[in-house]
């Protein structure tokens, strides 16, 4: 019988090897981590910096890509990368690869396609910006026709999808949304609109749903988010009140988690979810519950490393110790480690004279190992 601590010590750790979503903060200038089952905090500011001694400055976008975390960040006119626990690698692209004011990106068959607003440091103003993932090669620029202001990218069918804020007015109601299909050549329109008429107004982030469908946040008039088809049209619409969302993703439990603004970075900013048949909107973690404040944008899946393996330490707490006797004695009953039900502390760190079994062999090794530290 497992004792309580033990116990508890397990579901935490079961719970860190969960998939999660990766969410970026444009105010703390870092990236959090939320389960990607129901929307809960895993861990705050789970990257803060961009390597040594330098701090993100509005961290938009950060995507798993292979064995790296790769991220956006707008004034600091770079995309960085990191190891999967969330350790600086390098700065992949700059303002040198004439850049600036990016925000979303998308990486496509060996090409990132990164948005790309301002005119610095040689960049273009708004466009598509596309460079090679193994060499950062620059493979040119993807410009909309009469684009303002492009945000996100997304893979949606046969295509690639950028969302675009267009001439901007001085009337909202007039205000022209366009989300454009940019793998045709030349670029064709998936879907307009406006608030005044189907209610398209600042798309931000756009998500794939389970049911096949786009769903987008409608960070303009209406604070909704937005259902499309594949034909780009409208096919429903899931009001928000006042909350203006940022990012969005489909959870595992059904809901849609909601990267929002909302009354500032001290009040009700913060992430949320959306039950899309009652329309209930559940706060998960707001500015005001936070040291500090919050102003999340865009979300994204994550998968943490398994967690590395230390011989003897079955409640995967670093240490080996008498907490472990009667994992140790639970594992013997799992041969190749077949419906091991701790997914957070692997079967095989029983092994203990490296045989790559648990079995009644490892019983003095592990009890040598008694003592041991392997943090």
């Amino acid at each position: 019988m497992r004792n309580g601590p033990v116990f508890a010590l397990l579901l935490c750790c079961a719970s860190l090897a969960a998939a999660e979503l990766l969410v970026t903060d444009r105010y703390r200038d870092s990236v959090h981590r939320f389960s990607s089952y129901d929307g809960s905090l895993v861990q705050l500011d789970f990257i803060v910096g961009a390597g040594p001694g330098v701090s993100l400055d509005s961290a938009m976008e950060a995507l798993v890509v292979g064995d790296r975390i790769w991220l956006s960040d707008q004034n600091l006119d770079s995309v960085f990368r990191y190891t999967l626990d969330g350790q600086f690698v390098d700065r992949f692209i700059g303002p040198a690869n004439q850049i600036d004011n990016i925000r979303g990106f998308h990486i496509a068959d060996g090409v990132l396609y990164l948005t790309n607003f301002g005119t610095a440091n040689g960049a273009p103003g708004p466009a598509i910006r596309k460079f090679d993932v193994a060499t950062a090669a620059d493979l040119g620029t993807i410009t909309m026709p009469g684009g303002r202001s492009p945000w996100d990218v997304v893979a949606f069918g046969a295509g690639l999808l950028a969302s675009d804020d267009t001439n901007i007015s001085t009337n909202p109601l007039l205000d022209t949304a366009i989300i454009w299909d940019i793998a045709q050549s030349p670029v064709g329109v998936f879907a307009s609109g406006s608030a005044g008429t189907n209610g398209l107004s600042l798309p931000k982030q756009m998500t794939v749903l389970s049911n096949g469908r786009l769903l987008v946040a409608n960070n303009g008039t209406p604070r909704a988010l937005l259902e499309l088809n594949a034909a780009g049209q409208i096919v429903a619409t899931y009001p928000l009140g006042t909350l203006r969302p940022n990012g969005l993703y489909e959870l595992e439990n059904g809901r849609i988690f909601i990267a929002g603004e909302d009354t500032g970075v001290l009040g009700t900013n913060g992430l949320y979810t959306l039950d899309r048949t009652s329309g209930m909107l559940t706060p998960i973690l707001l500015g005001n519950q936070t040291p500090g404040g919050l102003l999340p944008h865009y979300v994204n899946y994550y998968a943490p490393p398994p967690p590395a393996v230390c011989p003897g330490d079955l409640n995967c707490d670093g240490v080996v110790n008498f907490d472990d006797i009667d994992l140790f004695v639970e594992a013997l009953g799992y041969p190749d480690g077949a419906g091991w039900p701790y997914p957070g502390c692997p079967w095989v760190s029983g092994d203990c004279n490296a045989d790559g079994q648990v079995t009644f062999d490892d019983i003095d090794p592990f009890v040598a190992r008694i003592g041991s530290d392997c943090r």
